[in-house]
C-alpha cells in the first residue's frame, strides 16, 4: 500500500494559503480527529462517509485520510449537484456519515471537528499505514451531473493512489510540488493533482480558492517555493 505521507517529515508543510498553513503533523493529528468523530464502522458492510467539503482542501484532505482511517469507504458528490441531490445522496443505502462545511445544522461540520482537535490525539503514520493496509476501501469519484449521470466512478483506494502515480509519470510532475489547484477535488482529476499527489510526493496544496477576493495579486506570494509550482486546471480546458 502507498503511504500517502512517507515523504513527509512532521514538520513539513502539506496546505498553504489564505486560510493559512498546515504541516504533515497537522494533519495526522486532525485526521485522527475526524476519525474520533465518525460511528464505528461494522465490518459485516462497509459504511459509507459522503464528504462535500469544497472552501477549504486540508479540511476535505483531513476528512478523506480520518474516513479512511476510520475503515469508510467515500462517496464524493459531483461538482454541481443540486442541495436537493445531496441530501438525498446523505439518506442513500450505506451512508453512515456526511462531512461537510456546509451552513447545514445536519451531520457532521467539519470545521467544528477539527476545531476541537487535540494533538495527543494525533494519528501516527505507522497507524495511518496500518489501518490502509487493514481494509482497501472504495472511493466513489463523481464528474459532472451532465456527463457522467448519477452514477459515480467506483476505484479502490489502491488503484486511485496507483492512478495518481501513473499521471505523474506520465505527465513528469515534479517531486514536492508546490500545487496550486484551481479546481474542487470532487472529480478524480482534481483529486489527484490537487491533493494526493501533493501528499504522495512531499509537496504541499493550496488550501483556498485562488479566485477568492482576499487573495494578492501573486499567489506566489504564499507559496513556500517558487520552484516547482503546479498549476492544475479543469481536465476539459
Amino acid at each position: 500500500m502507498v503511504s500517502l505521507l512517507a515523504q513527509h517529515a512532521l514538520a513539513d508543510r502539506v496546505a498553504f494559503g489564505a486560510l493559512g498553513e498546515r504541516t504533515a503533523g497537522e494533519l495526522l493529528r486532525d485526521a485522527a480527529a475526524v476519525a474520533q468523530a465518525l460511528p464505528v464502522a461494522v465490518e459485516a458492510r462497509a459504511a459509507l462517509a459522503l464528504i462535500s467539503v469544497r472552501r477549504d482542501r486540508y479540511a476535505f484532505a483531513a476528512a478523506l485520510l480520518g474516513a479512511w482511517a476510520r475503515g469508510y469507504d467515500v462517496l464524493l458528490p459531483a461538482v454541481d449537484v443540486s442541495r436537493a441531490d445531496f441530501l438525498s445522496m446523505a439518506q442513500g443505502p450505506g451512508v453512515t456519515a456526511v462531512l461537510h462545511d456546509t451552513l447545514s445544522s445536519a451531520a457532521l461540520p467539519i470545521d467544528r471537528i477539527l476545531a476541537a482537535a487535540r494533538p495527543e490525539q494525533a494519528l501516527s503514520a505507522a497507524q495511518l499505514s496500518a489501518a490502509f493496509a487493514h481494509r482497501d476501501g472504495i472511493v466513489y469519484v463523481s464528474g459532472c451531473r451532465a456527463r457522467q449521470g448519477a452514477a459515480p466512478r467506483a476505484l479502490r483506494r489502491s488503484e486511485l493512489l496507483a492512478e495518481t502515480l501513473r499521471v505523474a509519470a506520465a505527465l513528469q510532475l515534479p517531486e514536492r510540488p508546490v500545487c496550486l489547484p484551481t479546481t474542487l477535488p470532487e472529480t478524480q482529476y482534481a483529486l489527484t493533482l490537487g491533493v494526493l499527489w501533493p501528499l504522495l510526493s512531499g509537496g504541499c496544496f493550496l488550501r483556498d480558492d485562488p479566485r477568492a477576493p482576499e487573495w494578492p495579486a501573486s499567489l506566489l506570494d504564499h507559496a513556500p517555493s517558487a520552484g516547482r509550482v503546479l498549476i492544475s486546471v479543469p481536465a476539459q480546458i
